[in-house]
């Protein structure tokens, strides 16, 4: 959902406080329940950690300490760790057709595993927070990394995580796509 805090880290909160969600007021249906003769009962609420534990998610925090950047202002990213989660595993089910990467087994693990990547990456290929890999270093990448760049919403710069694929991880998770590509080279 998009966040109506204008100083807010992030443009979309995926994981809002759900406490205070779902309360009856007592008094709009107090005659029909006088009527029924019964007590109202509670709302439904989310109780699956997957999508109300914090700490099942990591995201843009994690990644600019890993990179040891502590800016004078305040980025203002796309979503929160739990957006930048999803955001990931459908990049990674689109571009791989796996959910996970490698034999990692969580989401939580894939996430570090990519944010560790890139933070080692950063020194050896001389990435730049916000800015873009180049074709050079995509294709000099040891490992999958996800990065955030820089770009345009709503007339807000925001940073938004990329997922660069390893061309070791391409061609190991997908054979097809090899497989497809030496097709249409074969055809011409």
């Amino acid at each position: 959902m998009a966040s109506t805090d204008p100083d807010s880290p992030y443009l979309i909160a995926t994981n809002p406080k759900l406490n205070g969600l779902g309360q009856l007021d007592p008094n709009l249906f107090g005659d029909l329940y006088a009527l029924l003769g019964s007590n109202p009962g509670q709302s439904p609420r989310e109780t699956n950690e997957q999508f109300t534990v914090e700490d099942k998610f990591i995201g843009s925090s994690y990644f600019l300490d890993r990179l040891n950047l502590h800016p004078d202002y305040d980025y203002r990213f796309l979503g929160d760790a739990a957006f930048d989660t999803r955001y990931v595993s459908n990049a990674m089910l689109n571009q791989t057709g796996s959910r996970y990467l490698n034999g990692v087994g969580s989401d939580l693990e894939q996430m570090q595993t990519l944010m560790d990547n890139a933070a080692r990456a950063q020194q050896s290929l001389g990435l730049k927070f916000g800015v873009a890999l180049t074709a050079e270093q995509i294709a000099s990448l040891d490992h999958s990394i996800l990065w955030w760049e820089a770009t345009s919403i709503n007339g807000q710069t925001v940073m938004v995580p990329k997922l660069y694929l390893s061309p070791k991880d391409v061609t190991i998770n997908n054979g097809s796509r090899d497989f497809r590509e030496k097709c249409l080279a074969h055809r011409r």
